[in-house]
Order: C-alpha cells, then sequence, then structure tokens
C-alpha cells in the first residue's frame, strides 16, 4: 500500500509545476507570437521601402517632357550677366599702363612684354591700352598661371594685324574689355592669315579661346577681311559701348552662349550676324536690351536657344532673320521690337525655328517678298513643333505657298489672311474694328500673298476689316484662331491675351488661351472688286527702309524707337506657362516612349524585388 503524500509534498508539487511547467508554455507562446508580428513587420517594411524606391526613381528621372504631357524650358537659357559683366567703372590705379607706338609699346608696370612686333600680356591683372599698332597682335595669353582674371581698359587703342588677330586670346581666366567713356577703339585683321594662325583655327579680327566680356561707354570698331569678326570660343557677354562690326562671314560667332545688353550693335557681313553653335547642341543667345542693327547678312541671329527679353533688334536678310536651329530649339520673344526685313532672298524665313516659337510680348514686324516660298514665320510643324503667341503685337507679312497656321493652344486672338493674288510692295494694310477704329496698321515694304496679324485689342465674336490697299475684306473672329483668304491649311492659332499693346512696343500678356476649336477653317470672305489677278506696279521710293506702324492709340513708332527692357522674373519667363490643353495636346517622339517605358521598367522591377523579397523572408519565418 502506497504511503499517502503529504500535504507539504502536494503543495511542493503545485509550486514547481507552477513555477517551471505554466510559465514555460507561456512563455515559448509570447516568443513565437511575437517572433511571427516581427517578421511581419519586416515584411511590411520592404513593401514599402520597395514601393517608395520604384516612385522615387519615377520621380527622380521622369519629366512630363519626356512623357510628352509639358513643355519645358531649356535651363541652359535662363542666364544673365555677372556683376564682373557690368561693371565698367572699374579703378585703374595700379594698372599697367601700355602705350602703343607703331611699331613698339611703352610698358609702365609688369605683366607685358613687347616681342617680334606683338604686344603679350602674359599675367592676370588690369591694363590700360592707348596708342596704335600699325602691324601686329595684342596677345594674351598663360594668364591662367596667375591668379584673377585680366581687366584691359581700352583708352583710344587702334590694332591693325596684317595676318592673324589683332587682338588675340590664347589662355585666361577671363578677358574683359571696358571701352573707355569718350574714346574710339578700332581692331582691324587682314585678308590673308598666316600659315600658323590658320593652322591654330584663329579666325576673327578679335579672338577669344576663353569667357569675354565687352562693356563700358566707348566706341569699337570691328573690321575682319578674314572670316569672323569677333569669335569667343566659350561664353560671350556684350554689355554695353557703342560696336560696329564689318566682317568677310560672320560678325559675331561664339561657341557656347552670347548674351546682349545696354549697348548699340552695328553689324554688316556676308553670312551669320550672330551665331552661336557647338558640337553638344547646347548653345544659346540672349538679348536682354540694347540696340542691334545687322544691315547685311544671310542668316541674321541663329542658335539652338534665342530669347529676346527686350531692345530694338533690326535685320536685313537674305535666309532666315532669327534662326533656332537644332534638335528641340526654341525662339521666345518677351519684350523688344523686331523688324525683319528680306527684299530679294529666295526660299527665306523671317523668324524661323525648328521647334517652337513662342511670343509672349513685343512687336514683331516681318516682311519678306511674296517671290519663292519664303515664310514670314516657319517652325518645325513636321516634328511637332508649334507657334504660341500669347501676347504683343504681330505684323507678319510673305509668301503664302508655305504659310503654316499657328497654334490653336496659344492666347491671344489673330488671323491669318491669303489672298488670291500678290500685293505689291509699299501697300498699306489697316485692321480695323467694328467701330472703325484702327487697331494695326502698316506700310508693307515688300510683296506678299499672306498676312498674319494679332493684337491684344482682338476678341473672340468681334467683326474686324481688313483694308489693303483700296480693298476692304469683312473677317469674323468666331474663334481664338481664324484662317481666310483661297486657301486654308486649318485652324489658326490663337494668340495670348493679357496686357500687350500695338505696335508701340508695350508689353503683351502671360500665356492663357482656350480649348481647341473643332472648326478651324474660317469663312472664305467674298473675293474683292476689281482685282483681275495682275500684279500692280510697286510704288516709287522704296529702298528696303524699315516701316513705320501705328498702334490703336494714334501713336506712330518707328523700327529704331526704344522699348524698355523686360526683365524676366523667376525661372519660367522664357516660354510663360502652357496653358492645360496644350499639356494635353503635346505628341510623344518614338524616343520619348522609349524612354518612359524603360523608366516604368525599372520601377516594376524594383517593386517586383521587394514583394519577392519579402515572400522568401515571410516562407523562411514559416518553416522555422
Amino acid at each position: 500500500m502506497t504511503a499517502p503524500i503529504s500535504s507539504t509534498a502536494c503543495q511542493t508539487l503545485r509550486v514547481w509545476r507552477m513555477r517551471f511547467s505554466f510559465p514555460t508554455m507561456a512563455t515559448t507562446w509570447d516568443k513565437w507570437r511575437n517572433s511571427a508580428m516581427a517578421g511581419s513587420r519586416i515584411i511590411d517594411k520592404i513593401a514599402v521601402i520597395a514601393i517608395i524606391a520604384a516612385l522615387l526613381i519615377t520621380a527622380a528621372f521622369t519629366r512630363g517632357e519626356s512623357l510628352g504631357i509639358q513643355k519645358i524650358v531649356p535651363e541652359e537659357a535662363q542666364t544673365d550677366f555677372t556683376d564682373n559683366d557690368l561693371y565698367a567703372d572699374w579703378s585703374t590705379e595700379g594698372a599697367t599702363v601700355i602705350t602703343l607706338t607703331g611699331d613698339n609699346a611703352e610698358i609702365d608696370g609688369e605683366g607685358a612684354y613687347f616681342r617680334d612686333g606683338d604686344l603679350v600680356i602674359y599675367a592676370a591683372g588690369s591694363y590700360v591700352l592707348q596708342g596704335t599698332l600699325t602691324d601686329g597682335s595684342v596677345i594674351v595669353d598663360e594668364t591662367s598661371k596667375t591668379s584673377g582674371k585680366t581687366w584691359i581698359l581700352l583708352n583710344g587703342a587702334v590694332v591693325s594685324c596684317s595676318d592673324s588677330a589683332a587682338l588675340d586670346i590664347e589662355e585666361a581666366d577671363k578677358v574683359f574689355l571696358t571701352l573707355a567713356d569718350g574714346t574710339e577703339n578700332s581692331f582691324t585683321s587682314g585678308a590673308e592669315y598666316s600659315e600658323t594662325a590658320v593652322e591654330n583655327s584663329i579666325r576673327g579680327a578679335i579672338f577669344s579661346r576663353d569667357d569675354l566680356t565687352i562693356n563700358g561707354a566707348g566706341s569699337l570698331s570691328v573690321t575682319a577681311e578674314y572670316r569672323h569678326g569677333i569669335v569667343c570660343n566659350d561664353d560671350l557677354r556684350i554689355a554695353g559701348g557703342d560696336i560696329s562690326v564689318t566682317a568677310k562671314e560672320d560678325g559675331i560667332h561664339a561657341n557656347d552662349s552670347a548674351v546682349f545688353g545696354n549697348m548699340t550693335l552695328a553689324i554688316s557681313c556676308k553670312d551669320d550676324g550672330i551665331t552661336v553653335s557647338n558640337d553638344d547642341d547646347t548653345d544659346w543667345l540672349t538679348v536682354e536690351s540694347g540696340t542691334i542693327n545687322i544691315t547685311e547678312c544671310a542668316e541674321g541671329m541663329e542658335a539652338k536657344t534665342i530669347t529676346i527679353d527686350g531692345g530694338d533688334i533690326s535685320v536685313n536678310f537674305t535666309d532666315d532673320g532669327m534662326n533656332a536651329g537644332g534638335t528641340d530649339s526654341l525662339l521666345t520673344i518677351n519684350d523688344g521690337t523686331i523688324t525683319l526685313l528680306s527684299e530679294n532672298g529666295r526660299d527665306v524665313d523671317g523668324l524661323d525655328s525648328n521647334g517652337d516659337i513662342v511670343i509672349n510680348g513685343g512687336t514683331v514686324f516681318v516682311s519678306v517678298n511674296a517671290d519663292g516660298m519664303n515664310n514670314a514665320i516657319d517652325f518645325g510643324s513636321e516634328s511637332g513643333g508649334q507657334c504660341y503667341i500669347n501676347g504683343g503685337t504681330v505684323i507678319a507679312a510673305g509668301s503664302s505657298g508655305m504659310a503654316e497656321a499657328m497654334s490653336a493652344d496659344s492666347a491671344q486672338v489673330s488671323l491669318m489672311y491669303k489672298y488670291d493674288t500678290t500685293n505689291a510692295a509699299g501697300e498699306t494694310v489697316q485692321l480695323l474694328d467694328e467701330n472703325g477704329s484702327v487697331l494695326l496698321e502698316a506700310e508693307i515694304p515688300y510683296s506678299f500673298s499672306s498676312l498674319v496679324l494679332s493684337s491684344p485689342d482682338l476678341s473672340v465674336g468681334k467683326s474686324c476689316t481688313l483694308v489693303t490697299g483700296e480693298t476692304e475684306n469683312s473677317v469674323e473672329l468666331s474663334e481664338t484662331a481664324a484662317t481666310f483668304g483661297n486657301a486654308g491649311f486649318g485652324g489658326m492659332g490663337g494668340f495670348g491675351g493679357g496686357q500687350g499693346g500695338g505696335f508701340g512696343g508695350h508689353m503683351g500678356g502671360g500665356m492663357g488661351g482656350g480649348p481647341m476649336r473643332e472648326n478651324a477653317d474660317g469663312e472664305m470672305p467674298e473675293p474683292p472688286e476689281g482685282m483681275d489677278g495682275e500684279m500692280p506696279e510697286p510704288p516709287q521710293g522704296m529702298e528696303g527702309q524699315a516701316p513705320d506702324w501705328t498702334d490703336a492709340s494714334g501713336e506712330t513708332a518707328g523700327a529704331g524707337d526704344a522699348v524698355s527692357m523686360y526683365r524676366r522674373g523667376g525661372q519660367g519667363g522664357h516660354g510663360g506657362p502652357m496653358n492645360e490643353n496644350a499639356a494635353e495636346e503635346t505628341g510623344m517622339s518614338t524616343e520619348e516612349i522609349r524612354n518612359a517605358l524603360i523608366l516604368t521598367g525599372i520601377s516594376t522591377l524594383v517593386l517586383l524585388a521587394g514583394i519577392l523579397a519579402a515572400v522568401k523572408l515571410k516562407n523562411k519565418k514559416n518553416i522555422a
């Protein structure tokens, strides 16, 4: 017979079981549950990280422009003058004074010497250059080996060189040429350069391999009988002075960028008036203010990106007035007075861009003769380019054969009229409102068979009368974009609203606009009385001078009238914001589609990798 367990032993057993059995099971359960919850949290974190990574990749590498939904203005066009570019009153105290004496030089100070007929500046610092050098070069070289920039005050310097550049900047951090107030300075190069100069690609009367700035209040004459007038292989800034350039080829040639302001510039040349070009296709040209008069050239201004923020610009050309060439090129006019004339050119364009043209303000007058395929405005429609007119005043006359319709996503009302016959040179055109008041008026110097008109005073739903010589045609502005005349190429793009003005140079309005109109064909007016198709005789006395125009207020402005400079504000000032419909209308190129698919694929792979990692970790936890 088994002896009964004592009460003391039972109590001890209960305590042992409570301490070692049940607590151990509870602890095991808690650990397993906590481990599972921790694993679940890790899985959640991995999934969240994968999603965030996919979104960041998409946001970091995908732009609206690459997906074809937004027009992006190139950032490289948004620059300005530096403080040093505008600093023309620097002190000459302590500067080295160089007096040229025909075939030699007197040098008072350090940093320069005269050798073999040439003046050589070899150290950074400040210099005063005056006198005459009859046949030699002023050479700036090796100044990058010394600290600082090179400042040269031209105080009545006359330099001629028969076989190379009159001013040859071979190596420098940056050179500033300051034209002393009240002085006349000149650089002249001969018609045939030496073999050494040609081998070294020296190709201008003023030639610089590095950054160059010209400022001041004096005058500068540049004459190049061999190739170009002013050449800068880097960034060129002209921030003052009264400058004239005569060249066998290009007047001004820069490689990276060129900015103009607060100067008077006259150019006569056989090729490009002002051109900026490089192999990277990143070149750009900006005019902020001042006066530019290109009296003779093939192309007036050429760069991938051209921005006009102000100034008074007139160009007589035989090829293109302003040409934004290259891939994704852009021509933007924010303010200023622009007059582009071509009397005898064949297959010419006034405003020309391989991509887009954006007119946000200012006054634009274009006259190209009606012979051949001469376009007043030409843009890259074959590659998806558009012309947006959102402010300012436009009168553009040319041939109707290749005339293109403007973008329907512009903001300002406009009209295009294509005539049955060619109008004679010197004909006056007027656009009258319903009350007979003059909205636009101009004398067209060369023959024309098409006309583009735009003004902030135009509005949808209003009737206007177009008066061409003695002929009147009534036009109904039933939509933002309207095309009238003998041949329709579809609807005309709208032109931007906001403030602007007649041809007095008032600032145009910002971007706006409405949706694309379904009917953009316009109404065909009745042909005018007495037009038998014969071209009238041109009036006497027309010699190609820029016309005068009159705005709605009755004030008359000539091509030389100054326009107050409009300085862009903020980062998007060149093209202005597109309206919402315009963003939806922009098409995608094959390259853009490919890039979008690649980015989407990368984001998807990152997301899938995160999910697979989470599943794998979960399976390991379940097995454990």
